[in-house]
């Protein structure tokens, strides 16, 4: 069972804006769900049935003939195991990782979408809080661009953190154009270290 796409639907579960994705093996099963809500293009990111889901291909910003395209060559490459994620795609102007620990938490953000900018290994802000209980995070550290997210952004991600009982998650956000976040991953982090998950160089 792809722990990718689980991610998904636990995000919707816990009223995220979370996108309606469509699970397939091949791009005749696509049926273009939700295809009233596209406006810049398809996304489809590769899951698999067991095994380690690190650095799987994926294509975004695109039209239908090129997911078709891209979901038969990423199908060659991984195998009979291999599922793909399809949805409409939406304009990022923000993304990043909101990561929540036992006693802490950290928003990191960077302009543009992340997964697209594999050059890019840092981000424009990086905020570290300290968690206690049920009381707000307390700000303990901040690097970068203090200003890149505006006050209401920040504290709309740590609501979400504390509306979240679940520990040792990262979930991946942006905000597009119209000012909405979005959330679109779910990782599970285990001693520290992420479970089907990716850095910087290190996406899927």
């Amino acid at each position: 069972m792809s722990r990718k796409i689980d991610g998904f639907y636990k995000l919707r579960k816990w009223g995220l804006n979370a996108p309606e994705i469509e699970v397939v093996r091949t791009p005749k099963e696509i049926k273009w769900k939700n295809a009233d809500k596209e406006y810049c293009g398809w996304i489809a990111r590769s899951a698999l049935d067991e095994g380690n889901e690190l650095s799987l291909p994926f294509i975004s910003h695109v039209d239908k003939q090129t997911i078709t395209k891209k979901i038969l060559e990423f199908k060659e490459k991984l195998g009979e195991k291999a599922k793909f994620i399809v949805y409409p795609c939406w304009k990022f102007i923000k993304s990043g990782n909101l990561m929540i620990l036992k006693d802490s938490m950290v928003i990191e953000a960077v302009e543009g979408y992340i997964r697209e900018t594999p050059e890019k290994n840092f981000y424009d802000v990086h905020y570290t809080f300290q968690r206690k209980g049920n009381k707000l995070p307390h700000l303990a550290n901040c690097k970068g661009k203090r200003e890149f997210l505006t006050y209401s952004e920040l504290i709309y991600l740590i609501h979400i953190s504390r509306k979240i009982s679940e520990e040792n998650i990262i979930i991946e956000w942006s905000i597009d154009e119209k000012g909405t976040f979005h959330f679109h991953d779910l990782i599970y982090l285990k001693n520290g270290n992420k479970e089907n998950s990716r850095s910087r160089k290190n996406m899927g």
